[in-house]
């Protein structure tokens, strides 16, 4: 295999690159122990049988919505994921994430079926981005939960076995020291500095006999040795770097188009401003000029 530290390593981080991992058939136990770390699932809640859905959201009337997600996956107790890694968050990205998990749960009920056979839905969003700036830490968890102020001992009931989204903010992650890693540190970890073990760092020594993790590094190396693969990867680099020099042009001339309706407006309101103060004046020295006239008859 061509080794890739000569060139740029796009990490787990990248979108795409994330999806030829994590979404592959054949990495199933990659996902299922990734999953466990970022929902905490302990005991008889581990996943313990994974299936790599379609990731396409198939429209089921034409005037729905076609969508994409990175990771869809269900497990042996029927429970439902998708997981999203984004570079970027906009202000819409928690409602595209409600919308995605909303398909997902409702995508269960087929023809036939019944509630009861509706099962739990999660959706997980990893981002390299901050998207909840006044949360104090890198993970949050949202669940249908009663508010009622009013009902003592009410307050915080949570309506079990249905939905939930899951964001994860990469840049508030700071990565310990000294101690042991959890299970979570050790996946968010990876997912934040691979990139530099795939050129040559050697790993932290407590993860040695972590299986999935050094396989995920394996399988970061082996998409970014594949020349295709890098071909797609390179060009779309390319074109997000044409996007975002597009996008600040358009902020650019906006700026300068706004500037010159500015000035524009300013030069009108002067001249407005200026004419009528004139008129205003010469009204004046013209009364006043009248009156001289009459008192001098």
């Amino acid at each position: 295999m061509q080794t890739t530290t000569d060139r740029k390593i796009y990490p787990l981080r990248n979108d795409f690159v994330f999806k030829l991992v994590f979404g592959q058939e054949g990495n199933e136990r990659l996902v299922a122990r990734l999953i466990d770390a970022l929902l905490h699932f302990e005991g008889d809640r581990r996943i313990d049988n994974l299936q790599l859905l379609n990731p396409f959201n198939l429209k089921d009337s034409p005037d729905d919505k076609f969508s994409i997600v990175d990771v869809k996956a269900t497990d042996r107790g029927c429970r439902r994921f998708t997981i999203e890694m984004q570079a970027r968050s906009d202000s819409f990205f928690t409602r595209r994430m409600a919308y995605y998990l909303a398909l997902l749960y409702a995508g269960q009920l087929k023809a036939g079926h019944g509630f009861d056979e509706l099962n739990p839905s999660y959706g997980i969003a990893i981002l390299n981005d901050i998207l909840l700036p006044t949360h104090p830490t890198f993970e949050c968890h949202f669940r249908f939960q009663e508010q009622t102020r009013a009902m003592p001992g009410a307050n915080g009931l949570v309506l079990p076995d249905l939905m939930e989204l899951h964001f994860v903010e990469l840049p508030k992650f700071v990565d310990r020291t000294t101690g042991l890693r959890s299970r979570l540190e050790k996946w968010l970890h990876i997912l934040k500095f691979g990139e530099l073990y795939a050129a040559g760092k050697e790993l932290p020594e407590d993860f040695q006999d972590e299986k999935e993790l050094l396989m995920a590094m394996e399988e970061m190396k082996r998409v970014n040795a594949d020349e295709r693969l890098r071909a797609i990867l390179e060009q779309r680099e390319k074109e997000e770097h044409i996007r975002v020099t597009a996008l600040h042009e358009a902020e650019r001339r906006g700026i300068e188009k706004g500037i010159e309706k500015g000035i524009e407006k300013g030069r009108k309101e002067g001249f407005e401003k200026g004419r009528k103060e004139g008129f205003e004046e010469g009204l004046k020295k013209g009364v006043a000029k009248g009156r001289k006239e009459v008192r001098g008859k």
